[in-house]
């Protein structure tokens, strides 16, 4: 099955999307950097204000050389790293042959090496209204699509339609709307069955690799790492046809030699997925059990396991210093991943039994909230996809919950402690800085603010979330002026339509609805309540791990 089978025709998922234009009208992000992080020009001056390329002229080249070496510069030091299925060196090779003489640049390469400039121009923009990087990603994304996206889909290489689909699935996951990107996965998933299914290779051409076994492997596991990104941050619907193509590429993961898949950076992350790749296919299966199954228990201790024996491999890694200066290898970054990875485990289950294993799920997210926003306070540029606001989402909301749902007397000291204000915090200015990127995600931060606000009872986390407010071990008089009734209930109602409408996951959307629908701290008699409450999903009690 190749990509022009499922191709809209009119390519309107993969155009510039209304939302782009929508973004144009914003005012100017407050941030900085990456507003001005643009090169010194020598002759793109007339692009920048977006006057048409002189006849006879390769139209993305009329950009400017500066700029689109610049583009490729911060693709490769800042997306690259992440996702190794681009071969840099043959790609900076045609990219060289491209620019010297456009006639011999072969058109499915110039699709190839316009798509990956696109990423790394949205990746230096600002979403400014008048930022050149912005103008010219759609410009190049445009024309790609228009005059080359024949040759890539009638291409008989399914490794060079396998990273096709992966830079538009990047392109989506760094624009300005989610909408594409589900579409942007099945186009990966089907052309990634083609590549797992390939039995005998030609060498031709068309491959821009100069070792097809090598990226062909990087490219399956940059297909799996990125599919399995997406499925654990949305609630996409899921067709028969995506289930058939997710466990193809699953299988494949599961089968990747344990030398060929251990080793660095980008294997430890690979054998991460792998592991939340078991959780989610696992959650789909242990659901139809019934809730007593003894199976249920077994199963989540060996997913609590692996996690924790990955945790201890990458230890020599992050006890270490990283062997260069990129922010995505550093230890950080792999403990962070860990934190996730719980977080996953733990939200398809919200129902805890302990209040030890309560007080470590928050240690987790609230480092997992400070290390994230830590990052992008020292360098804005990183880290700017909307999986990235996903988790840190999830990781709020988490945070949140813990708090709203444990009785007073059973929070444990890491509930009240400074390092977890700070965390709430770092994820409020987390989100902040993604409304101001794009406007479809303000939502999240209106939808987290509000609540923090109910589950703390004030206006601001400094006031809201002091410690001695929170070390109180007896139910408060909920404020009315902050109460979720009235008003501030149908907002937050609202907001949450908002987000079923950006595909949040059910989970996370299931701990807001909790949040939102408990009685006020004035009405509960916590001698009632077990432990904990009973928060239990679709029969799964998640927190008891």
């Amino acid at each position: 099955m190749r990509l022009e089978d499922h191709l809209d025709p009119s390519l309107g998922s993969y155009r510039t999307h209304p939302d782009i234009q929508h973004g144009l009208s914003e005012p100017a992000s407050p941030l900085g950097g990456a507003s001005d992080f643009r090169p010194q020009t020598r002759s793109s001056a007339d692009s920048a204000s977006g006057t048409s390329a002189p006849a006879g002229r390769d139209a993305v080249l009329s950009i400017g050389e500066d700029w689109l070496d610049h583009y490729a510069h911060t693709y490769f030091r800042h997306v690259q790293p992440q996702w190794l299925f681009v071969d840099e060196e043959a790609w900076r090779k045609s990219f060289a042959t491209w620019k010297r003489t456009p006639r011999e640049a072969m058109p499915s390469h110039k699709f190839l090496m316009q798509l990956l400039l696109a990423v790394g121009a949205l990746v230096s923009s600002s979403f400014r209204a008048d930022c050149p990087h912005l103008l010219h990603a759609s410009k190049m994304y445009e024309d790609a699509i228009q005059s080359h996206v024949g040759q890539v889909t009638g291409n008989p290489s399914p490794l060079l339609r396998t990273q096709a689909s992966l830079l538009m699935l990047l392109y989506a996951l760094h624009g300005p709307s989610v909408d594409p990107i589900s579409d942007s996965v099945l186009l990966v998933l089907m052309n990634s069955a083609n590549l797992v299914n390939e039995v005998q290779h030609t060498p031709s051409q068309e491959d821009l690799c100069q070792d097809f076994e090598q990226t062909r492997m990087l490219t399956l596991m940059s297909s799996h790492v990125l599919n399995e990104l997406v499925a654990s941050a949305w609630n996409c619907p899921q067709t028969f046809m995506f289930d058939v193509l997710d466990e193809t590429i699953y299988k494949y993961a599961t089968e990747v030699p344990p030398a060929k898949s251990e080793t660095g950076f980008h294997g430890h992350l690979f054998q991460l997925r792998c592991i939340q790749s078991r959780i989610r296919h696992f959650n789909k299966k242990l659901q139809k059990l019934d809730a007593a199954d003894p199976f249920r228990e077994t199963c989540r201790l060996r997913l609590k396991d692996e996690l924790s024996t990955w945790k201890q491999r990458i230890e020599p890694l992050t006890n270490s210093s990283p062997n260069d200066d990129l922010v995505y290898h550093e230890p950080g970054s792999l403990s962070k991943l860990y934190d996730y990875s719980l977080s996953i485990l733990m939200q398809e289950r919200p129902c805890m039994t302990g209040a030890e294993e309560v007080g470590y799920l928050v240690e987790c997210c609230s480092e997992a909230c400070r290390t994230f926003q830590s990052y992008q306070e020292n360098n804005s540029v990183i880290y700017r996809t909307w999986t990235a606001l996903m988790y840190q989402f999830r990781l709020g909301i988490m945070l949140l919950y813990c708090y709203a749902m444990t009785p007073p007397l059973f929070r444990t000291a890491s509930s009240t402690s400074p390092e977890t204000i700070s965390g709430l915090d770092s994820c409020r200015i987390t989100l902040e800085r993604f409304s101001t990127r794009w406007p479809r995600a303000l939502v999240f931060l209106q939808s987290y603010q509000l609540l923090a606000e109910a589950v703390f009872e004030g206006p601001a986390f400094g006031q809201a979330c002091s410690s001695s407010m929170m070390e109180s071990s007896s139910p408060q008089s909920l404020c009315s002026s902050y109460a979720l009734e009235g008003e501030r209930k149908l907002r937050m109602q609202r907001y949450m339509t908002e987000l079923r409408m950006q595909h949040v996951h059910q989970a996370v959307m299931n701990l807001m609805e909790e949040i939102v629908n408990r009685p006020s701290q004035a009405s509960l008699n916590y001698e009632w309540l077990d432990l904990l409450p009973n928060m239990s999903m679709a029969g799964l009690d998640l927190f008891n791990f």
